[in-house]
């Protein structure tokens, strides 16, 4: 397993050093800035959240079941995106906008009043080519499939797929509360058909917020 930590740029970014033991990460990241413009309220009676490309009510996030910490970050996991259209080739880092999360987490945290102590998370890099004739709609179907029992298992807080480029190459990635990390790769390679792929090299990182 690879570890890394999260530090800041210069430039107030997110930057991996893969490698190193996790001795930093949000304590730095949470400085204090002025809340997000147009953050809304998140509604505590509303306890479900939508954390994946599927909107089904079986692939829901109780927020409920989950402490402090872990519902801020799955709150500001919604605004997960790429940070480069080249994403599928782009090194993990500089693949995903991290300052946006980072950024919500710590407007989040004002709202709340909580003060972010250290907390550590699986995050995976999934990349993968797909066959010239593989079955989309199957291959769509059984990751759904999937993406429900990770769900029933508890504690995913995040998963996102992109759009395969013009060589059929993508990147996924998922986040997810600290565990065991043998039942972290299983999941990745239930998540994503490994054999219904023509190439796929899933990166399970502990990494600290």
């Amino acid at each position: 397993m690879a570890t890394a930590a999260i530090q800041r740029r210069p430039d107030d970014g997110i930057t991996f050093k893969a490698g190193q033991n996790v001795t930093h990460a949000v304590e730095q990241a949470l400085e204090p800035v002025q809340p997000l413009p147009g953050l809304p309220d998140h509604d505590a009676s509303t306890h479900w959240l939508n954390v994946s490309p599927y909107p089904e009510p079986e692939h829901l996030l109780d927020l409920q079941s989950l402490g402090t910490p872990c519902r801020l970050l799955a709150l500001a996991l919604t605004t997960l995106a790429p940070a480069t259209t080249d994403y599928a080739l782009t090194k993990y880092q500089d693949a995903i906008d991290w300052r946006s999360v980072m950024s919500r987490l710590r407007s989040l945290a004002q709202r709340d009043g909580y003060t972010w102590t250290r907390q550590e998370f699986y995050v995976v890099d999934f990349r993968s080519k797909l066959m010239r004739d593989i079955d989309v709609d199957l291959l769509f179907k059984l990751d759904k499939l999937s993406h429900v029992e990770a769900t029933q298992s508890g504690g995913l807080l995040k998963y996102w797929y992109g759009v395969p480029d013009g060589d059929r190459r993508n990147l996924a990635t998922s986040v997810k509360v600290f565990g065991e990390a043998s039942r972290m790769q299983s999941m990745v390679a239930l998540d994503h058909g490994i054999g219904k792929r023509e190439q796929s090299s899933p990166q399970c990182m502990k990494r600290s917020m």
